[in-house]
């Protein structure tokens, strides 16, 4: 993992324990979370495993069903019908299937790439909401829409990214004096290795994969509907 990535799931697991929280303290209660995430969902497929009770995490790499066989709106009414409330995750790039059924539900003003990774929260609030006034036997969904954002950039480094940080820095310090160039530092297999920055360049954003075992650990946990025919 990088730097600051085990910092940031536990801030943001802080913040899905307060969406819980709101939660349960309405009827009918739905805390929803949005978190970085604008090109890949590690953070949010992490932090809901850490948490251990979201009932849907919606990432980039797995395009939103509304409605349908494997819907995630009938997910989210059967889980607050069953349990009174619901815990949604949605990383910040996450966005419904292009087709005509769902596309013309995701209606953001904003033009600005950056403004529409923004919108993914609101847009998913109010579809809620409207999709449950809408049942034959109407549902008033309570949402409380957190985003915890600026919360996870600035808090402090936990100690196991502080150690961290101090072997990459020494190890940085190690190669430069021993002539190497065009690198960078990073553990492979428990060892600390000289990394050539092309590598990494090459293969960077990493995903998700939606038919890897990360994935399918969080639909086990959550038990949401997928399209994903190998899981």
């Amino acid at each position: 993992s990088s730097i600051g990535f085990r910092t940031a799931i536990t801030e943001a697991v802080e913040a899905i324990e307060s969406a819980k929280t709101e939660a349960r303290c309405v009827p009918n209660g739905v805390g929803l979370v949005k978190l970085f995430g604008k090109d890949c969902g590690f953070i949010a497929a992490k932090a809901s495993l850490a948490s251990g009770f979201v009932d849907l995490c919606l990432i980039p790499e797995v395009p939103i069903r509304l409605t349908g066989k494997n819907g995630v709106l009938q997910h989210i009414v059967k889980r607050i019908r069953n349990n009174g409330h619901a815990v949604i995750v949605v990383s910040s790039g996450a966005r419904p299937l292009e087709s005509e059924t769902d596309a013309h539900l995701f209606e953001c003003k904003e033009v600005d790439e950056e403004d529409q990774s923004n919108c993914i929260g609101q847009w998913l609030k109010e579809t809620i909401v409207d999709y449950c006034g809408e049942l034959e036997e109407p549902l008033k969904a309570n949402v409380k829409y957190i985003d915890p954002s600026y919360m996870i950039r600035s808090v402090e480094a936990t100690a196991s990214d502080s150690l961290y940080s101090l072997l990459l820095a020494q190890n940085s310090v190690h190669g430069a004096m021993a002539g190497v160039t065009g690198f960078t530092v990073g553990r492979v297999n428990n060892r600390t290795c000289y990394i050539p920055i092309t590598s990494i360049t090459k293969h960077s954003p990493c995903h998700v994969n939606p038919k890897g075992s990360l994935f399918e650990q969080v639909l086990i946990a959550t038990g949401q509907p997928h399209d994903i025919p190998t899981i």
